[in-house]
């Protein structure tokens, strides 16, 4: 799940997206001893920051979506529906929505389609790219030729409420948290699978071994405890508040600016991962959050 409510996502960033995700997901303690025929998987239980300096260039990493080639089942845009009800039939899940919110009216209620996407390692393509950039101190080993990455998108539900006397969202907190007024998304957990002659920790190797990653992201991601169920979640440096919280006792993180200029709760409960974001200080969107029902 994007931070970003409402992306516009194209395939390269998807397929990158998908790639820096298991980079970072399937580090497993002990993963050596997993057969490599299946690698499964992974549901999202936690959310931890990490946090990147948006000053530095990330023009050094590589495209990773020169590894490989990617295919997308299904994805769509965003549907409306008439009712919670609907939107419960559709996802597979029982919507909930809060009933401490302060903006007036009915939501509008939005459901996206369940989605796959595979990504398949082309080793012969990888190595031409990194000639291609003069690229001398990382290579593609020739196991991973054929190895699949696939992510099953489970069907997200949006409810987003309008707030006209919101004030005006920055740019940049715009990008966190899109327009103003309130959203609360939520879904069945995203799972990942690995398949090939790879292993987790070979990916986990690769991935995080790529030139141009920042020291301190490298340290932040390697020092997550629970690769099988913690999702990280970039969080620019100088934004806010970032910490991990509990919201009704479940395991969550928030990413806020006091003033009010926007922020975004996100915790999971059971198998379902929530969302709520808007125009509001961290005790407003800890209230809203705390209220779905």
């Amino acid at each position: 799940m994007a931070i970003t409510l409402a992306p516009r996502v194209r395939g390269g960033l998807l397929a990158t997206a998908i790639l820096v995700a298991l980079a970072v997901l399937v580090a497993l303690p002990g993963a050596r001893a997993i057969a490599t025929d299946l690698l499964t998987q992974f549901r999202v239980k936690r959310f931890v920051a990490v946090s990147f300096d948006p000053s530095q260039p990330l023009s050094s990493l590589p495209d990773l979506s020169q590894f490989g080639t990617l295919d997308i089942d299904h994805m769509s845009r965003p549907r409306p529906v008439s009712s919670a009800q609907e939107a419960s039939q559709l996802a597979g899940i029982p919507v909930r929505l809060p009933a401490a919110l302060s903006p007036a009216g009915p939501p509008q209620i939005l459901v996206t389609e369940p989605a796959t996407a595979t990504f398949t390692f082309d080793v012969e393509r990888a190595r031409t790219y990194l000639a291609s950039q003069g690229e001398t101190s990382f290579s593609v080993p020739d196991r991973f030729d054929g190895a699949t990455l696939t992510a099953s998108i489970p069907p997200l539900v949006t409810a987003q409420y309008a707030d006209n006397s919101a004030p005006a969202v920055p740019r940049g907190i715009k990008t966190l948290i899109g327009e103003s007024g309130v959203t609360v998304v939520q879904a069945q957990s995203p799972t990942i699978s690995v398949t090939g002659a790879v292993t987790l920790d070979d990916l986990r190797e690769l991935l995080l071994s790529m030139p141009g990653l920042p020291d301190d992201v490298k340290a932040q991601l390697q020092s997550i405890g629970d690769w099988t169920s913690t999702f990280p979640v970039p969080v620019p440096t100088g934004l806010g508040i970032s910490r991990e919280v509990a919201v009704n006792g479940e395991p969550g993180l928030l990413i806020a600016d006091d003033t009010g200029l926007g922020g975004v709760i996100l915790w999971t409960s059971g198998t379902t991962v929530y969302g709520v974001a808007g125009a509001h200080t961290a005790d407003d969107l800890f209230g809203i959050a705390g209220s779905l029902r």
